[in-house]
């Protein structure tokens, strides 16, 4: 039977980038790109950033529903790595507002938030979450609402505990930003409306005609200011999330996925059922649980080295199994495959490897 797979843009445009800041993607210079990792300093060493976290967390009305740490899981599998710990953290109305609608459920393999605490050779603490209010930009409707809430929310919850540092000087040239500020007005006269929309449209129109820009240093300088003009139409090329029907009912396809997990040498590191979870916090919502699932390999892949530390938001792999409306189960995960394309080195060569046994996991339970 024909397996339904479906793209939610804000994901692509999340992943894409996410890995364009921990690694140079392989890509054109004029690519709109944007910071959808954020890594800070923190004030305290490991153990007090920690602590001061969970009593922060706590405060703002968010839960702890899972700690993984990580040098203690991967101790059990041999490897040796520096400290870092993966909180997982849950706000009910906001995971309420994503998981009561069938279209927004694909989104939950990202889910729930996660931001990381660790150590690196330097000897000092770092935190890294998702820029989830910046990945918003692009999007409008239930999603990029809620990641606008959870990015204010999130950050309160780190602003005490981080290193503030002076902004970094503007990246581009004033005369570049002054020549494409002239293009911005002019487009607002002749159109009447958004100078910016108008202008980005016209680029767009001519790239997509294959004309030559009138002035490509005004237009390349803004497409790297103003990146979320031009993300829907690059997010298009990529599917970064795949959503396929189960072939068997609810439990049916969360006993063999677990079966399926074990057999395959890797771990359930982490379950969340998210029914039950809103339950107790007044939301009523269709069946659906979340695996966390782990190979020590992989893992320590990515955690043993300094810079590839920051990307551990999204950690551990996460396979969401759900109920639509329909009466359908249907399973989505990250499709790594297609996240490491445009990258190379460590971070590609793993996700390659997580998709192809990603996929051979859930395979025989797709229609």
């Amino acid at each position: 039977m024909k397996k339904s797979k479906r793209l939610i843009f804000s994901l692509t445009l999340l992943l894409t980038l996410l890995f364009g800041a921990v690694q140079a993607p392989v890509m054109a210079a004029e690519q709109p790109q944007m910071q959808m990792i954020l890594e800070y300093e923190s004030r305290y060493d490991f153990e007090e950033t920690t602590r001061l976290f969970e009593e922060k967390v706590k405060s703002e009305g968010w839960s702890i529903v899972q700690v993984f740490d990580y040098k203690e899981i991967l101790e059990k599998k041999g490897f040796d790595i520096l400290n870092i710990k993966i909180f997982a953290v849950c706000s009910g109305k906001y995971s309420g507002a994503i998981l009561e609608l069938d279209d927004e459920r694909m989104v939950s393999p990202l889910m729930p938030c996660t931001i990381s605490i660790y150590e690196k050779s330097d000897g000092k603490t770092y935190i890294s979450q998702l820029n989830s209010g910046e990945v918003a930009q692009p999007f409008g409707g239930v999603i990029a609402e809620t990641m606008q809430a959870v990015a204010k929310e999130t950050k309160t919850m780190i602003s005490d505990l981080i290193v503030v540092r002076p902004a970094a000087p503007a990246t581009l040239p004033a005369p570049a930003t002054k020549a494409y500020q002239g293009h911005v007005d002019w487009f607002a006269r002749q159109s009447g409306g958004n100078g910016m929309e108008a202008y980005a449209a016209a680029i767009m129109a001519k790239e997509d005609a294959g004309k030559a820009l009138h002035d490509t240093a005004s237009a390349t300088a803004f497409k790297k200011d103003h990146p979320q003009f031009f993300m829907e139409a690059s997010a298009m090329e990529m599917q970064m999330i795949l959503e396929q029907q189960s072939k068997y009912d609810f439990d049916k396809t969360v006993a063999q996925l677990k079966e399926n997990v074990s057999e395959s040498g890797w771990s359930v590191v982490g379950e969340f059922d998210y029914k039950e979870i809103l339950a107790n916090k007044g939301f009523d919502i269709n069946n659906i649980k979340i695996l966390a699932v782990c190979s020590g390999k992989y893992s320590a892949d990515i955690l043993s080295l300094d810079d590839e530390r920051m990307v551990s938001p999204l950690m551990p792999c996460r396979i969401a199994v759900y109920e639509k409306s329909d009466g359908n189960t249907y399973i989505a995960r990250l499709n790594s495959g297609e996240v490491a394309q445009p990258f190379g080195g460590v971070i590609a060569e793993t996700m390659q490897a997580v998709a192809l046994d990603t996929e051979a996991i859930v395979k025989d339970l797709l229609q």
